[in-house]
């Protein structure tokens, strides 16, 4: 959609701090707190794509995430600190992390991509600091190292089976060119004692080659058809013992594959495996990773249990080789969660990790807590609060996993923007019994109960921007304009607004809205609406006024004007006229995020530097004080942003003489 794809574009990246983080999660209960010993910006946690012992230095451990992304830790997977990115693109995830047992700090990673058919194998030789490209332009989903020849590796790729044999620096397609049925490799394995004996799971069945590839056959006897192949894993000390994950359950070998039997024990729902690891101490333990949980069996599959909660999403999962009963489960949502007792109970471990989708947050000037919206994250996510940003409070109950993508205070309340309908948060509730109610009608209100203005409220749509102007507070959607007056408790549709409306910025008794491609004003709280036109042949992206001026971020340029809409100008001269996903102030200047780069003018939008700033750690945090935008940064990012500024060279902007009300801006 193209408001998601605004959202996108708008905020690049989050924030990742090195913090101290001490998240306790019950394995049946998850806590309602998240504690942190440094102030932190976004809430820890978050998405894990992969997971990695060091195999060669105990304690130390990698993480992957679907941002391309990777952490390390260095206590055990207590905490966490950002190591690299390992391709530089943030839509790439980080499908497998592998290790060289001959090589102390030698990695390898796979990649695919979110948005084609991209994605490669990476090296380091220096512990994951510093990547290479060994092979690109296939979008590869799993990776291997051969237990008895760590020179030879295999990736599987939407295109087949690629093999090296050199460390990475020549790859070969193994895999029959034109076979249509060993293509969308999802896993494969390497024979822990014969690296020509290769393993590779499709998204329809399992398939092996004897002769390092250049014979394959379909090992698919006893497997029902049409089984996506997630994951496979050989018992090191008896390699003719293979397990595999299927949609359709886990199945055992013993014959090298050639016969599988399926396993039984795992509930059907549960049967989409995206981590299948045998305990290298206790052989007959097995731990499944699965879209509902972990299970575990410890007697070669005969029996399973389950020891999370049901609808926790594990994607890996790490049995440390060197303290036995710890596991590590790398999560959608959850972030890593830790088990010294064998997998029975886990304790969240996101000290230092945060990989969160925050798409607002708003900060109580007076009280300085601090509120974010975190997105996709299910029972982890919703609405964060922090007072200190040592300790984040979830405040989810009610919201029914709705997704919120828009915060405003208005008069000390909170109001949640999501994916369908506004919430308000009752804050004079007991504590125990604090939860987000839907904004509806009431006629008479209950003596002592939260009171409803008669008044007409706002319908089940995805609010797509929230602003305020004095006692108002206005709400854009796809039926045009609502407006409240009190405090978000009810809301009515402006009927001279923009219909839809997609964006609203307020300020200095004004009140803008925007369509697709153009800019209205009013003047009376949004009764009417016929000043300040302005009309692009671009999309708008984002509306913000700030400092007696406003911003329109397009596909085309920056626009700004200095009088409420009347006259425009075209951000020039050291900003491109790009698209701009968004626009935000903090003390020291404006910043605009485009393409490629983030921007920043410290004379009102006048002259523009590029601050070259890694998206992976140097991302930009929106928050604000009432309705005032800020854009704050850590420490390292703001001596990068200052350094860079300090160099920028004084530009003219670019004037539009002929953009009156009224007019088109080309």
């Amino acid at each position: 959609m193209l408001f998601e794809r605004q959202r996108r574009l708008a905020f690049i990246s989050l924030l990742l701090a090195a913090v101290c983080v001490a998240q306790t999660l019950n394995a049946r209960k998850p806590a309602p707190a998240f504690y942190s010993s440094t102030p932190l910006l976004t809430p820890p946690g978050g998405d894990v794509s992969a997971l990695l012992a060091d195999p060669l230095q105990p304690n130390r451990i990698l993480l992957g995430t679907p941002t391309g992304m990777v952490f390390v830790s260095t206590d055990d997977g207590k905490s966490w600190s950002w190591l690299s990115s390992v391709s530089g693109h943030d839509h790439w995830v980080v499908s497998h992390l592998v290790a060289d047992t001959r090589h102390q700090g030698r990695f390898y990673a796979s990649l695919w991509s979110l948005t084609s058919n991209s994605g490669g194998v990476f090296k380091s030789d220096d512990g994951g600091r510093h990547w290479t490209a060994l092979l690109l332009g296939h979008s590869v989903r799993a990776l291997a190292v051969a237990p008895s020849n760590s020179d030879i590796l295999v990736a599987g790729a939407l295109d087949g089976v690629f093999r090296s044999t050199d460390a990475g620096r020549h790859w070969n397609l193994i895999s029959p060119p034109h076979n249509k049925e060993l293509v969308n490799i999802e896993s494969v394995a390497i024979s822990p004692r014969n690296p020509n004996e290769i393993y590779a799971g499709t998204w329809h069945l399992p398939w092996k080659t004897f002769d390092g590839g250049r014979n394959w056959i379909q090992i698919n006897h006893g497997i029902i058809d049409d089984s996506d192949v997630f994951c496979i894993a050989i018992d090191p000390q008896q390699p003719s013992h293979v397990y595999l994950s299927a949609c359709s359950g886990i199945y055992g070998s013993t014959s090298s594959g050639i016969y599988f039997q399926k396993i039984q024990g795992i509930p059907y729902t549960a049967r989409r495996t995206r981590a299948l690891v045998q305990d290298p101490g206790q052989r007959q333990t097995i731990f499944a990773g699965t879209t509902e949980g972990l299970w575990r069996t410890t007697d070669g599959g005969a029996s399973w249990l389950r020891t999370t909660i049901p609808d926790l999403v594990v994607n890996a999962v790490v049995v440390d080789p060197f303290h036995p009963g710890h596991v590590l489960l790398g999560t959608d949502h959850a972030g890593v969660l830790s088990s010294h007792n064998n997998g029975n109970s886990f304790q969240a471990c996101n000290s230092g990790f945060s990989n969160r989708r925050v798409t607002a947050m708003v900060v109580n000037a007076q009280t300085g807590t601090r509120y974010a919206a975190v997105i996709g994250d299910g029972r982890w996510g919703g609405v964060m609060r922090s007072v200190d940003g040592r300790a984040w409070y979830q405040l989810a109950q009610g919201l029914q996993g709705r997704d919120v993508y828009h915060l405003l205070l208005q008069k000390g309340h909170l109001i949640a923007g999501t994916d369908r309908g506004i919430y308000l948060w009752h804050s004079h509730l007991p504590a125990r019994s604090r939860r987000w109610s839907r904004n509806f009608v009431v006629t008479s209100p209950r003596s002592g109960a939260a009171q409803w203005l008669p008044a007409k409220g706002f319908p089940g749509l995805q609010v797509l921007d929230l602003a305020r102007s004095g006692d108002f507070a206005f709400a854009a959607s796809q039926n045009g304009l609502y407006a409240s007056d009190n405090a978000g408790r009810s809301w009515a549709l402006l009927p001279e607004s923009p219909w839809p409306s997609f964006h609203v910025t307020a300020g200095g008794g004004h009140v803008w809205a925007s369509g697709l491609s153009f800019v209205v004003r009013s003047d009376d709280e949004g009764r009417h609406f016929d000043h300040g036109l302005l009309y692009l042949r671009a999309r708008i992206n984002q509306m913000r006024t700030a400092r007696g001026m406003l911003f329109v971020a397009s596909s085309n340029g920056l626009y700004l004007s200095s009088d409420g809409g009347r006259h425009w100008t075209v951000a020039g001269h050291g900003l491109p006229q790009e698209n701009i996903s968004s626009v935000h102030f903090s003390p020291d200047g404006i910043y605009a995020v485009g393409e490629s780069d983030v921007y920043c003018s410290t004379d009102g939008g006048q002259h523009w530097q590029a601050v070259r700033l890694r998206k992976s750690i140097a991302a930009l945090g929106p928050l604000t004080r009432d309705n005032d935008a800020v854009w704050q940064l850590s420490g390292n990012v703001q001596q990068t942003a200052a350094t860079a500024l300090s160099t920028a060279v004084p530009q003219l902007g670019t004037p539009l003489p002929n953009l009156k009300p009224g007019a088109e801006a080309r």
